[in-house]
């Protein structure tokens, strides 16, 4: 493409998103272990682009939104999940960088979150992951 050519597809909000959210899977790809798109969304995407996926409905109109979403709003449900109702064997199924990274988001959703985990992780006998924080 020409530079004109560019800057009209660069100018395209859904280009820019597409972009978004195929940088962030293939910085997921790129890691080990679970949770790593929704550590990415969280984390490395720009603020702004997280809004309008967020805002995005589930539609037709972009169907890689609806399967981003899809994939993010799985990982979230099971840190939820495992946050309200703490399961030792789900915690222990995690690959060592699963559990960082699931501490990691909980410490971005807020301290009751962090607070949460941290307790029932410890009350179950096994350690938490990054003991400094």
């Amino acid at each position: 493409m020409d530079e004109t050519e560019r800057s009209r597809y660069l100018g395209f909000e859904g280009v820019i998103v597409w972009f978004q959210v195929h940088c962030s899977y293939l910085r997921a790809a790129s890691t080990e272990g679970e949770f790593s798109l929704l550590q990415d969304f969280q984390s490395v995407m720009p603020k702004d682009y997280q809004e309008i996926l967020r805002a995005a409905g589930d539609t037709d109109e972009w169907p890689w939104v609806i399967e981003f979403k899809a994939r993010l709003r799985a990982e979230q449900e099971v840190l939820v999940g495992l946050e309200g109702a703490f399961d030792p064997a789900v915690w222990s199924g995690l690959s060592e960088a699963g559990r960082a990274r699931a501490v990691e988001i909980y410490r971005q959703w807020g301290p009751s979150y962090l607070e949460s985990i941290r307790k029932a992780i410890r009350n179950a006998g096994l350690i938490v992951p990054a003991e400094s924080f």
